[in-house]
């Protein structure tokens, strides 16, 4: 409905998995703030619930007017309800180094709902089935594993694969690479014996 190119913009493109990561979590933040309530034009105690029972050209018009005192638009605190992309922004490249941090705070925050429950019963294995995420580790074969994180389920309101809520499970998390070796550890400091000979073109008196 809106076209806001600086909206959670992703500035890169990571390799296949770790890109499918970071999309997924991104839509995973694209949703209405339950929390919020505002004043828009008058109208008090706007929430993103009030927003949803607006006919369309109503909700076209409040969505992209500014809350009192907020200085983003409500359709910022109400994608959902103001049936906006926040995925709409395509990535362009990244550096190995910002790659590699991405990687690293999706290794630390990607994972299971332990807390979740479910009902799985395996059409073409009835003998398996699973009721959280860390039963799916345990389905054979693997083409189970991708039955049952395909299905969808209510988390909280809104019906989604089960793969985003067992991302570990199913496979979705970045790999983490096991070392071949003791890891070195280097200290940040300057080496005293190693020696080099420097003459500054511009200030040939500076010399090193």
């Amino acid at each position: 409905m809106y076209d806001s190119p600086n909206e959670l913009e992703f500035l890169g493109t990571a390799p296949d998995s770790l890109e499918k990561s970071v999309w997924e979590i991104q839509s995973d933040l694209c949703e209405d703030d339950t929390s919020f309530s505002g004043t828009i034009g008058g109208s008090e105690n706007v929430t993103c619930d009030w927003v949803q029972r607006k006919t369309p050209q109503e909700r076209k018009d409040f969505c992209v007017k500014f809350p009192d005192g907020r200085n983003q638009e409500l359709y910022r605190f109400c994608p959902t309800s103001c049936e906006y992309d926040c995925l709409q922004t395509k990535p362009s490249s990244l550096d190995p180094e910002s790659q590699s941090l991405i990687l690293r705070s999706l290794q630390e925050i990607c994972g299971d709902d332990n807390d979740f429950t479910f009902d799985y019963t395996d059409n073409k294995s009835p003998d398996q089935k699973a009721t959280k995420c860390s039963d799916i580790s345990e389905l054979t074969p693997k083409g189970v594993i991708t039955r049952v994180c395909r299905t969808r389920h209510r988390y909280p309101r809104t019906k989604i694969e089960l793969s985003s809520i067992c991302s570990r499970s199913c496979g979705g998390c970045p790999a983490t690479e096991a070392p071949t070796q003791t890891s070195t550890v280097y200290v940040c400091g300057d080496d005293n014996d190693f020696t080099f000979d420097y003459t500054d073109n511009k200030s040939p008196d500076q010399k090193a």
